[in-house]
């Protein structure tokens, strides 16, 4: 078992940025004639087989086979561990568009799934969905260098052409082996909302690079530290409503303390008017604060 997590580890590792290939997922035209294409990321076939051959060189193979009712292909990728080999199976259907040789676009498309099974570019997977930053064009020639061309279907309603530039990998999901930053992030984190937006980082991390230490190690700076905001909250809450209490009670002396009762009841509809703000100032139900203050205007 340990030799297969090794493995893991190793077979899951980040890929640079040359590796990566994006694909659109959905495109269109916006109402107000701007394109848009949703794409997302995938390691090509030529980084997992060097991976491959990096980790277990002359220990893996592939395997290709229809599946049952042939509306695809299945890709078994097998790795010996020890003195056993062990094998992984996943498939892909034909595509509309797979171009002239559908069975080597399926069989691709079937290593790539495949190899997510080993771990391979399973990172990805915890990427957001993206948008492409795009432009109208006329032709494919018109695309700028580094950019992909999209056009509509011949069965879309809207016809576009675009060009369409890939996004940039977020700073988690490129190749790295320090944490220190993510981990320095957490424990600085000032309130619950930077928590959880550092947080969000560090476990994508922890988890693409399969780290049950680091994860521990982050789950229990986040789950302390979240405790002490909790606590640090509930004080500030307090002294909040203390302070408000004083505020509410010495202008309702004041006023009481005022024997015409004409400037007194002016006096305590000056304070009706001040609740609101002073609510929000301290943080309080403006609906519990007039239920008090009336119950100590109550017949004055």
């Amino acid at each position: 078992m340990d030799d297969l997590k090794e493995l893991m580890q190793k077979l899951s590792a980040k890929f640079d940025p040359q590796d990566i290939e994006w694909r659109v997922q959905s495109a269109g035209m916006s109402n107000n004639g701007k394109p848009w294409a949703m794409v997302i990321p995938y390691v090509t076939n030529r980084a997992i087989m060097q991976r491959l051959d990096d980790v277990v060189p002359g220990a893996w193979r592939d395997e290709y086979k229809p599946t049952p009712c042939n509306t695809g292909y299945l890709c078994g990728i097998s790795i010996k561990i020890g003195d056993e080999w062990i094998t992984r199976w996943d498939g892909a259907q034909f595509e509309g568009n797979a171009g002239i040789d559908p069975v080597k676009s399926t069989c691709s498309n079937a290593q790539k799934r495949c190899g997510v099974k080993w771990g391979i570019g399973r990172y990805l997977y915890q990427l957001e969905e993206a948008f492409a930053n795009c432009v109208v064009v006329d032709s494919r020639s018109q695309t700028p260098a580094g950019w992909n061309f999209q056009q509509s279907s011949k069965q879309a309603k809207v016809n576009y052409k675009m060009a369409w530039q890939p996004p940039t990998l977020p700073d988690w999901a490129m190749p790295r082996e320090d944490s220190t930053q993510y981990l320095e992030a957490l424990k600085n984190s000032k309130s619950m909302d930077e928590l959880k937006h550092y947080w969000k980082q560090f476990y994508n991390l922890a988890k693409s690079t399969n780290d049950l230490k680091l994860m521990e190690q982050g789950e229990s700076i986040k789950n302390q530290l979240k405790l002490n905001l909790e606590q640090q909250a509930t004080e500030k809450a307090e002294q909040q409503a203390k302070e408000f209490n004083n505020w509410l009670e010495g202008r309702v002396s004041l006023a009481l303390d005022v024997e015409n009762k004409t400037a007194r009841e002016a006096f305590i509809k000056a304070i009706k008017q001040d609740l609101a703000e002073k609510c929000l100032q301290y943080k309080q139900n403006k609906q519990d604060a007039l239920t008090t203050l009336n119950n100590l205007t109550k017949g004055k």
